[in-house]
């Protein structure tokens, strides 16, 4: 979005185009453009992109996906297990049909080998946000084989396909499980890692999300600063929060999004099962407090679909935002968590999904791409 679009945007509009792209989160957000971008756009306009698609879009196991714009293309990895082979990386020209590219964590006889010792299996939810057009930084969760917890991992790279730099120590360990890291690089440059702590007592269940401040390279915590908690499980909070019930005291898979001046922790609650859903809270700084949308949860199951949640939120080359997630087929639950997209509109201060709440099962307008259209983004639509 820079000189090749100051033929078609005023100044004012191009103003907007920026801000908007700083407005909606780090990784859901656009990046600033690399000499890859730009030559993307240029490219003739596609003429094979959907108009429409029907969930789900990835129809295979596939829970906790992360997606981001990059090097001229949306990106996309997930959950896996392991042990020796992990973060699948997928390609994407319209955020609906997909294709495998390679692996960016080996351990075997031709692979990368770039998995250090202390890393034992359980590769769940991978993210690879974009620092500068040359550094991207993958946060992840890995069982320990120190501890035998979940712990969360630092990995860099120079491209968004690698090779991966994996640090030798976790970067957050504990005496109980850490997992489902999110970090969120703020308009004025600074950069917050968010992850969610069990309870040291009941597993999932009365934890909690815990926020903290990096370093300008998002490899480390800022010196002097401290964790704190941006949202408390509702079984600690019930009696301040009954609305919090439905999350069945867990929440875990924290993903953020700044809308004016207001931050949105996006966060997913309930038992891995059909009961598990989306819920959001909002605060007027990215280090909290957070309050809950009395709406919550804002994406639930239908009768299609179960346990809609865990994923990350992305924009079209309209402005349009999209939230790609796993669900569950209520036919069939224990088959897997498959791969879901639906857009987000705003009501008022909060954000919604349409379909009454539920994940979509019919045909709906497909993302423009970013090399489809040289428009601006057009104003975020309002549900009706």
């Amino acid at each position: 979005m820079r000189s090749n679009f100051r033929g078609f945007l005023a100044g004012n509009d191009l103003r907007r185009l920026v801000a908007l792209g700083l407005a909606v989160g780090f990784c859901a957000a656009t990046p600033p453009r690399t000499h890859a971008d730009t030559a993307a756009q240029k490219q003739k306009p596609a003429t094979t992109a959907p108009v429409t698609y029907t969930n789900p879009v990835n129809d295979r196991n596939m829970p906790d996906p992360c997606v981001l714009w990059a090097e001229g293309a949306y990106w996309m990895t997930h959950t896996t297990g392991g042990p020796a082979v992990a973060w699948p990386l997928y390609r994407s020209a319209d955020l609906v049909r997909w294709t495998f590219v390679k692996h960016l964590l080996e351990d075997a006889p031709t692979g990368l080998h770039n998995k250090p010792a202390w890393m034992k299996d359980l590769f769940w939810a991978p993210e690879i946000h974009q620092i500068t057009p040359r550094q991207f930084v993958l946060t992840f969760t890995a069982r320990s084989t120190i501890t035998g917890h979940l712990s969360i991992g630092i990995a860099t790279a120079a491209s968004v396909t690698g090779p991966f730099v994996v640090q030798p120590t976790p970067l957050v360990s504990e005496r109980v499980a850490v997992l489902d890291s999110h970090l969120f690089q703020d308009g004025d440059g600074k950069k917050y890692l968010y992850w969610k702590r069990d309870s040291p007592t009941r597993n999932g269940v009365d934890g909690a999300i815990f926020v903290q401040e990096m370093n300008a390279a998002a490899t480390a915590f800022a010196p002097g600063s401290a964790a704190v908690v941006a949202l408390q499980s509702s079984e600690a909070d019930r009696s301040k929060d009954p609305a919090a019930s439905w999350e069945r005291g867990l929440v875990e898979a924290p993903w953020i999004v700044k809308q004016g001046n207001n931050y949105y922790l996006f966060y997913s609650g309930a038992f891995i099962d059909t009961s598990y859903a989306l819920g959001v809270a909002r605060a007027v700084s990215p280090m909290g407090p957070f309050t809950r949308c009395p709406g919550n949860p804002i994406l639930r199951s239908s009768a299609v679909w179960g346990g809609p949640g865990h994923g990350a939120f992305i924009t079209d080359a309209l402005g349009t935002e999209f939230h790609l997630y796993h669900a569950r087929r209520q036919e069939n639950p224990k088959a897997g968590r498959v791969q879901l997209l639906d857009r987000l509109y705003w009501n008022g201060d909060w954000p919604a999904f349409g379909n009454g709440g539920t994940p979509s099962a019919t045909p709906q307008p497909a993302p423009r791409p970013f090399r489809e259209t040289l428009l601006a983004p057009q104003r975020r639509p309002e549900l009706q």
